[in-house]
């Protein structure tokens, strides 16, 4: 994934918005670094619990 490209004179005039923006960017890209591991552990548990109870 990349950042898209945003108009500086946007940025200029929501200075006081871009601190946050940044920490929300950054939040959610730890977000997902840590939801994929954890989704793909969930998924093996629920396939050995399926195949145990048979």
């Amino acid at each position: 994934m990349t950042v898209p490209k945003v108009n500086k004179e946007l940025w200029q005039a929501f200075e006081t918005a871009r601190p946050a923006d940044l920490a929300m960017q950054a939040c959610q890209k730890y977000m997902a670094l840590v939801m994929v591991p954890i989704i793909k552990i969930l998924d093996i548990f629920v396939n050995n619990g399926d195949k145990e109870e048979v």
